[in-house]
């Protein structure tokens, strides 16, 4: 204890913070505690701790990387999610859903299309299609709400053990043409 400002002020000189320097000295402690039993009679116990010390933040600097590796691992990983391809999209859509669009409105299925599934930008859709933003967003709200009734309609496992990797195997073709009479 009589070292301990020696040690965090040698350990907050090396890290970004004090309290990173805190939590590397709390580390420190609890490997000295569990291998105080290494200690030489020789050997100085300051000179023992000094080493200890630096490969506790050897180790904290190790971990730190390997953490950021992961992180970066994550975050690439997590943006594929945020912005899925259009064939990953249609790999975790139910596969009732594309039997089911073409039984909604005309302008209901286009828009769900081009924007759910194409990923296309909604400004230069409302603008193809004559729409405000806000009148494209009421849309495609009321697109999503008619997709999602229809969906509970025909896909009778799907509520219960969710639309990813559909597992029905209800006639939508039956579905699409009695929709459509």
């Amino acid at each position: 204890m009589e070292n301990r400002r020696a040690f965090l002020r040698f350990l907050t000189r090396r890290l970004a913070s004090v309290d990173a320097a805190e939590d590397v000295l709390q580390e420190f402690y609890a490997k000295a505690l569990s291998k105080a039993g290494q200690i030489r009679g020789s050997e100085s116990i300051v000179a023992w701790l000094a080493r200890l010390l630096r490969t506790t933040l050897a180790d904290h600097y190790r971990a730190r990387e390997r953490r950021m590796r992961h992180e970066g691992h994550f975050a690439r990983e997590a943006a594929r999610f945020v912005n899925p391809t259009e064939k990953e999209v249609n790999s975790f859509a139910c596969e009732c859903l594309h039997g089911l669009l073409p039984t909604l409105r005309t302008d209901y299925a286009e828009i769900l299309r081009r924007i759910d599934l194409a990923g296309e930008d909604r400004g230069e859709i409302g603008a193809s299609l004559g729409l405000t933003m806000n009148n494209l967003t009421v849309r495609l709200h009321r697109a999503r709400q008619a997709l999602r009734a229809a969906l509970m309609q025909s896909c009778k496992t799907c509520p219960v053990h969710g639309f990813l990797q559909c597992g029905c195997d209800l006639p939508i073709r039956k579905l699409a043409t009695s929709a459509a009479m």
